[in-house]
């Protein structure tokens, strides 16, 4: 959960919720015009130990998933206690290597689209709100802008691994 990162550029640390849904928005276009031009090479990695952009987009789809998960579960109870997920076994479980570059930017297109939709609908008197997640507490205002990193770093790795510019700095 990142709200902060030297890596890609993203600092929303003082973003609302129309912000954060705007550049899920905006991303998810991005990614899905690459993906839909890529063809094969979607679904090659640019080394062994770098996901190919197809991947990104299943790991992207994955995360914004869990964000919404998180969003509600820390809207509807007060103060869950949740696991870490171990993102590598999701890897394995989703099958993110069987991906082509359609289903990757459908995927993209649909989870991005309902976590905007959550984002921007999600009342300022919740944000607040938190969760203990392993030994970390999180609010659900960190919870929201971590899914808006999710999505802007990776749209970094798949425009890399395409040999595309990467995403323009996050807004301020």
């Amino acid at each position: 959960m990142e709200d902060l990162c030297d890596a890609c550029g993203y600092d929303a640390r003082t973003w609302d919720t129309a912000t954060v849904a705007d550049l899920i928005e905006v991303r998810a276009a991005r990614i899905t015009a690459l993906l839909e031009g890529a063809g094969d090479a979607a679904r090659r990695r640019p080394s062994a130990d770098v996901w190919s952009p197809a991947e990104y987009a299943g790991h992207v789809g994955d995360a914004l998933r869990y964000h919404r998960y998180l969003l509600n579960r820390g809207r509807a109870e007060d103060r869950p206690r949740l696991d870490v997920p171990d993102p590598d076994a999701t890897e394995v479980v989703a099958a993110y290597a069987d991906l082509d570059a359609g289903a990757g930017a459908a995927l993209v297109r649909e989870q991005a689209a309902r976590t905007a939709a959550l984002v921007r609908d999600l009342p300022v008197a919740d944000l607040g709100r938190r969760i203990d997640q392993g030994d970390r507490v999180l609010d659900l205002a960190l919870v929201m802008r971590s899914a808006g990193h999710e999505i802007h770093h990776h749209a970094g790795d798949i425009a890399a691994g395409l040999g595309s510019p990467g995403p323009a700095a996050a807004p301020p």
